[in-house]
């Protein structure tokens, strides 16, 4: 019946909170932040496991900025030991979500007003969100947009499900310009006649937006000069074109005509039939650019003036005199011509006259 005592002191202690707080949705490459929130004392030791994540910074109770390269589910755990030895552990299991992949191509540049239509490349993604550069911007998947002249930056972002994002910014992608407005003035006046031997022409360019020039002088010869000068080394007729170009698109004006011939020359027929038939049934002179004034006359074997002008555009002689019609035969005429150059000369020659 003897009973004996014995007594202990039993101390407990509340458990240290391991609690902290952590994005558990994230997507690959993107940084996060862990922070312990459980209140730590001043002899807490804190043991972090992070498992596959890459630590930025952070020691200690944290912060921590960590971040994921590769996709899945990953455990962070946190174990606390306070001062008296006591130990509590959390843990938070963390998805990493794949990114979608922005990508497009476009035609880069041409002249304005410039319409494009945007090719959507990118992988991953179920919405799009387009910065055009210009101030404007798009949702579309592959939009089509009009540019003014400029030189314009595009951002494309995609998006997926799981709010993860992708950008693709292009500097200085698309190139617009004016386009080309071909001009060129002749410092010679062309509305007048040259003689071959003054047949050099200046050309005054004025076209705006050109960034290079084609010239094409409309004798089989060309320059690429801004102002260039040409002679031409034959006569005949010529008109010239100016094509103005820049990068992407071209103008072109045509200027003439430009008349060269040889001046202080006169042509005449050698015979004519003046036989009502619609073809040679008048005499009159047949060449002769540049004439500002001319006098012809016809006289027959006996030296007879039979027919006579000063008229630029008389018909000529019809074959008859006073009414009747001369015989068939040579007959002699003469003629005065002034000429642009203001020289004036006499010509002379036969005429035969058949039926």
């Amino acid at each position: 019946g003897c009973v004996h005592h014995d007594t202990i002191l039993v101390v407990t202690r509340n458990l240290p909170n391991p609690s902290f707080l952590l994005d558990s949705s994230l997507c690959e490459g993107e940084i996060t932040s862990i922070n312990y929130s459980g209140g730590a004392g001043n002899d807490f030791q804190f043991i972090w496991n992070f498992g596959a994540a890459n630590i930025l910074s952070g020691s200690g109770s944290g912060p921590f900025q960590v971040w994921w390269d590769t996709t899945g589910s990953f455990l962070v755990s946190l174990l606390i030991t306070d001062q008296f030895g006591c130990a509590a552990t959390d843990t938070i299991l963390v998805e990493v979500h794949q990114n979608p992949v922005a990508d497009f191509v476009s035609p880069q540049g041409g002249c304005e007003p410039y319409t494009i239509t945007f090719s959507n490349l990118s992988t991953g993604a179920e919405s799009y969100v387009w910065d055009f550069g210009d101030g404007t911007s798009s949702t579309e998947t592959n939009p089509v947009h009009t540019y003014s002249s400029g030189l314009y930056t595009v951002t494309l972002t995609a998006m997926n499900n799981d709010s993860c994002i992708s950008t693709l910014q292009l500097t200085d992608y698309i190139s617009v310009l004016p386009v080309p407005q071909a001009c060129f003035t002749v410092q010679e006046d062309i509305t007048v006649v040259y003689d071959i031997s003054q047949a050099t022409f200046h050309f005054q360019n004025c076209s705006v937006n050109g960034t290079s020039y084609l010239w094409d002088f409309g004798d089989s010869t060309f320059s690429t000069e801004e102002n260039p000068a040409h002679t031409y080394t034959y006569t005949d007729t010529f008109y010239v074109t100016l094509t103005a170009f820049n990068v992407f698109c071209s103008d072109t004006v045509r200027v003439g005509p430009i008349i060269v011939v040889y001046f202080n020359t006169l042509y005449f027929p050698s015979a004519f039939s003046p036989n009502s038939d619609g073809t040679n049934d008048f005499f009159h002179e047949i060449g002769g650019l540049g004439v500002t004034q001319i006098f012809y006359a016809v006289y027959n074997r006996w030296g007879q003036l039979v027919y006579s002008t000063g008229d630029m555009n008389a018909q000529g002689w019809n074959g008859t005199f006073n009414g009747k019609k001369c015989e068939v035969g040579v007959y002699d005429w003469y003629a005065e011509a002034t000429f642009v150059s203001g020289d004036r000369f006499k010509f002379k020659g036969n005429i035969t006259l058949v039926r």
